[in-house]
This record gives structure tokens, C-alpha cells and sequence, in this order.
């Protein structure tokens, strides 16, 4: 038996690692094959891996690389969730309700918009102002 000592482990721990030995399966990779294939999918890409050639392949058959990529997922994925604890339906149907405040960003943008617009308005102006003197100067 590898990594359990029996005499620091339980006997109950150690009966179920001595078993899942004999059957050559360990917990994480029992864990993996219960999993329905949205979750196996959505987990190989968070692991960047192809979903349609990894979802129904057996953890035991990757190599070591594929399954740390798998476990660095699971992970990050374990890590944001946990930072999301939004779970209260009324926030969830509320969140239309709040306007986000505006950025400098955004009243710059519309500054130089408006000034696009005195300038495009001007530039008009003139343009009939010259229409008009070409107009008079054809009458005479």
C-alpha cells in the first residue's frame, strides 16, 4: 500500500485505501467517472483541454500532466466559488435595478462627442454661409 502508514491511519481509512488498492480506483478518479458529462466537459476547459476528447476518458488513462491540469482547476474553479456567495434569488432578479455609476472614462467619451458635434455643426454652418455667397454671386 503506498502513502498510508497503518499505524498513523484509522482502520476504517485504511480498509477503504486497501480496498479502492485491490480495485485500482482511487477516490478522485471514482469522484470523476460519477460526474455527469456537462461537468467532466466544463472542467476540461477550465483545464484547457479538448472537452471531446477528455470527458469520457478515465482519470487513470491521462497522464500526469492532463490530470494536474485538471486538479489546478478544480482548483481555481473551487476558489471562485467560494468568493460567490450570492445565492439569494431576490439579488439575483434585482440586479437590472442597479445602474452602475459612470466612469470618467464614459463622460470623457461624451465630452468629446459633444465637441465633435460644435465642431461638425460649424463646419455646416460655413458650408451654407459659402452656399449662399456662391448663390448671391451667380444671381448678379
Amino acid at each position: 500500500m503506498t502513502a498510508y502508514h497503518p499505524i498513523t491511519q484509522p482502520a476504517g481509512e485504511l480498509a477503504i485505501h486497501h480496498m479502492r488498492h485491490l480495485l485500482k480506483r482511487c477516490r478522485i478518479a471514482s469522484w470523476w467517472s460519477r460526474q455527469p458529462r456537462e461537468v467532466r466537459e466544463g472542467l476540461c476547459r477550465a483545464a484547457a483541454l479538448k472537452p471531446a476528447a477528455y470527458w469520457n476518458k478515465p482519470l487513470e488513462s491521462m497522464t500526469d500532466a492532463e490530470r494536474e491540469a485538471l486538479r489546478r482547476a478544480v482548483i481555481e474553479l473551487k476558489n471562485a466559488l467560494a468568493g460567490f456567495t450570492a445565492t439569494d434569488r431576490g439579488e439575483w432578479l434585482h440586479v437590472a435595478d442597479y445602474k452602475r455609476p459612470d466612469s470618467n472614462e464614459q463622460k470623457m467619451e461624451a465630452k468629446q462627442e459633444a465637441e465633435r458635434r460644435e465642431a461638425l455643426q460649424q463646419q455646416a454652418l460655413m458650408i451654407e454661409q459659402r452656399a449662399a455667397e456662391i448663390a448671391k454671386a451667380a444671381q448678379r
